[in-house]
């Protein structure tokens, strides 16, 4: 269940993060301004792909070390995708032909601040990696509490196209995506507790990219959650 409340200020940082799609302002860590949630309605939050032309929106942040994100996402259930290298992308495509199981097949590259995403995850559906969920994960350039911040892209791969080239298409109702790993989180105690801001409009993704979503991302604060995992020997 989603706590009320205000925003807590560690995450106010997304603004300086996300203003302007791919390009960013960095914040003093110390004197970050005291901004409304009302205040970072207009935010773009969308990824891009190599040539430019916009993809999925990021609507999942994460707070804390790579190793938390990591432990995170393979705690709840999802396996850290392939590098995408031209032998893993070509198994791929075997096995979805041949409709076999590859659980942490390759992910095209997607970016956000000037480069390809840092971490992959995905979730296998139905025995083929012709349909999966699957998460894009990128290290922002802000840090809080010297902790940093991780832009995440959700989506679901409902099937695959090949012409004019293979690819997988992404169901456009991506606010089920975001929520069903928010939920996995939250059922394996692996959070210290989730807050969602608004994100981009809903009626800009919609007429630039089909997306059907309300437009909130979701904060998930990983803060501390694994040193006490550890310290109790889970």
């Amino acid at each position: 269940m989603i706590k009320s409340g205000k925003l807590p200020l560690i995450f106010i940082c997304l603004l300086a993060v996300f203003g302007g799609g791919c390009t960013y302002r960095v914040l003093n860590e110390k004197l970050m301004p005291p901004m409304s949630v009302e205040e970072i309605n207009y935010l773009l939050l969308i990824t891009t792909r190599s040539d430019g032309s916009l993809r999925d929106p990021v609507n999942i942040a994460f707070l804390g070390t790579k190793a938390d994100v990591v432990k995170a996402m393979v705690g709840s259930g999802w396996e850290p995708a392939d590098p995408n290298t031209l032998k893993n992308v070509m198994r791929e495509v075997k096995d979805i032909v041949l409709h076999k199981s590859y659980q942490d097949a390759p992910v095209s590259n997607s970016f956000l601040f000037g480069r390809n995403e840092d971490l992959a995850f995905e979730i296998q559906v139905q025995g083929s990696p012709k349909r999966r969920h699957h998460v894009r994960v990128w290290e922002s350039p802000i840090k809080i509490q010297g902790l940093p911040l991780w832009a995440a892209a959700a989506t679901y791969d409902r099937s695959v196209e090949v012409f004019p080239r293979i690819t997988h298409k992404v169901d456009f109702h991506i606010d089920e995506e975001r929520d069903i790993l928010v939920q996995a989180l939250e059922n394996k105690k692996l959070t210290r507790g989730v807050k969602y801001i608004i994100g981009d409009d809903p009626v800009f993704l919609k007429d630039c990219c089909r997306f059907i979503t309300d437009g909130r991302v979701a904060l998930v604060d990983l803060r501390g959650v694994f040193e006490q995992t550890d310290s109790a020997g889970l």
